[in-house]
């Protein structure tokens, strides 16, 4: 199973490390941001963030930081950069709610990201047509 443990360790940013249970293996969340599925599928020209200090992780309010955190959270877990509409949905229902009054650290675990994708399926359904990838995650069961 997937985890995704996310910090806020000032000078640095934050930054978000995924630890797959399963395989053992920790790695960085790879960034992508919000438009990066209308990009590859339409070829939409949408400029994204050409600086490094503009590809950043955030989290506990709604806003663009939190929408590119949605994005490459669903991105990593999905294997897909997934559309908009679903990133929004993501951002709002689950990103903006993490942390509560504590909004330095979080963790966000596959099972939680199932039951949203769950609750969210004719969204998702809408949004990708016959294109929709299967929501099956070989982590799930360790």
């Amino acid at each position: 199973m997937k985890i995704y443990h996310g910090t806020r360790a000032a000078p640095y940013g934050t930054a978000i490390i995924v630890h797959d249970t399963t395989s053992g293996q920790e790695y960085p969340l790879p960034y992508v941001d919000k438009h990066e599925h209308e990009r590859r599928r339409y070829g939409t020209v949408i400029p994204g963030p050409t600086r490094a200090d503009q590809r950043t992780f955030e989290w506990g309010y709604e806003g663009v930081g939190p929408a590119d955190t949605a994005a490459s959270i669903l991105a990593d877990y999905l294997d897909a950069p997934q559309p908009v509409v679903i990133v929004q949905a993501f951002k709002r229902d689950i990103v903006a709610r993490i942390g509560g009054v504590d909004r330095g650290v979080f963790d966000l675990d596959a099972a939680s990201i199932r039951t949203w994708a769950a609750a969210n399926a004719e969204l998702c359904a809408r949004a990708w047509g016959a294109h929709a990838p299967e929501l099956t995650d070989e982590t799930e069961e360790a």
